[in-house]
């Protein structure tokens, strides 16, 4: 999709300035690159592991760079009230998810996430049950 169509989608000439609320998005928004692949996971920590879980969401994603399976996009990761860490972050293809179901780097990380948490669907986060949900920010 060239630029003109994506105006054209939002009703803009190529060479009027976008209307003020368009222009509140993020470029990256705006122009069109390849398919990503986002996605959210959930980590629940077991109890009394919350504060090694903290440190291992530090290593999560620079392991995944280092294997190539992940962008250089940072990643956002969250915490709910109950502790539940929420963490988006982008893939570089349905391959690179399929590989870090192999990757040796990448299983031995998981080794450590599950001595302290479980792997939960976003959907069962409580917060996101709400229309604004609030997380707490970690990165």
């Amino acid at each position: 999709m060239g630029l003109k169509a994506l105006y054209s989608a939002f009703l803009i000439s190529p060479r009027e300035l976008p209307l003020p609320s368009i222009n509140a998005l993020p470029k990256v928004l705006l122009i069109p690159t390849e398919t990503c692949i986002l996605r959210q996971h959930g980590y629940k920590p077991k109890p009394g592991k919350q504060d090694e879980l903290n440190e291992l969401m530090k290593t999560h994603l620079p392991i995944l760079k280092k294997e190539g399976l992940v962008t250089d996009r940072d990643s956002i990761v969250m915490h709910g009230e109950d502790g539940t860490i929420i963490e988006v972050f982008e893939w570089k293809s349905k391959e690179a998810i399929e590989a870090a179901h192999n990757n040796p780097a990448v299983l031995e990380m998981w080794e450590k996430y599950f001595e302290v948490c479980e792997f939960i669907p976003a959907g069962q986060v409580a917060e996101f049950s709400e229309m604004f949900s609030e997380f707490t920010p970690l990165n």
